[in-house]
């Protein structure tokens, strides 16, 4: 899917248009398929959000709404943002917006730390 979406841009395709044909259905030589966005993937692994208890400590498991069906233009926006300097690219941002609290273990805040893995 996502070698599609980047071959979709280089041909000089926009986002908007590439999350239409995403929704209305691609070939990619086993038919036309509607692939699933990446909320509704993140949903299926995981339909519950974790909270931890201030009093107690426990961790708490809340539903999650269901997200949306549909493909949007911002979400193969990040994706190709993604591919050009983020993850797909080898670029870690570790630190970033992947951390589940500000504050290390001893109560220090965390500071964002970028590697570049040189490779793609």
């Amino acid at each position: 899917m996502l070698q599609w979406i980047l071959e979709q841009r280089a041909n000089s395709r926009g986002h908007h248009a590439i999350a239409k044909a995403l929704n209305t259905g691609i070939d990619l030589g086993h038919g036309a398929i509607i692939p699933p966005p990446p909320s509704l993937l993140a949903y299926r692994r995981k339909p519950y959000i974790e909270r931890q208890d201030p009093e107690t400590g426990d961790i708490l498991h809340l539903p999650r709404p269901m997200p949306a069906t549909t493909w949007h233009k911002q979400t193969i926006v990040h994706i190709c943002h993604q591919a050009v300097a983020g993850v797909y690219a080898g670029m870690l941002n570790w630190g970033q917006h992947h951390n589940r609290f500000a504050e290390d273990a001893d109560g220090n805040p965390k500071e964002p730390i970028t590697v570049d893995t040189g490779r793609p």
